[in-house]
């Protein structure tokens, strides 16, 4: 899993300039009115994971027989 900063930054920006476009596609996909959706504070789509905090998951997946490597955390994130 990698997850690449850069691109869900540049995608906030975008979805801030794009409302109504953005606005209209969560309308067609949730099936909510428009006007709904538009009365709704946008999802923050900015996403960072840090190695500590996918650590966290890498130890409750080995915990529990799900993996059996041990990952280097910061090795599945993406670094620009």
């Amino acid at each position: 899993m990698l997850v690449n900063r850069n691109i869900t930054f540049e995608n906030q920006r975008s979805s801030a300039d794009n409302s109504i476009v953005f606005n209209e596609a969560i309308a067609k996909y949730t099936k909510l009115p428009p006007q709904v959706v538009g009365s709704l504070p946008p999802p923050n789509l900015i996403v960072d994971v840090t190695p500590t905090q996918t650590k966290f998951w890498i130890d409750l997946a080995k915990e529990q027989n799900v993996i059996k490597a041990n990952p280097d955390p910061a090795s599945v994130l993406f670094q620009p």
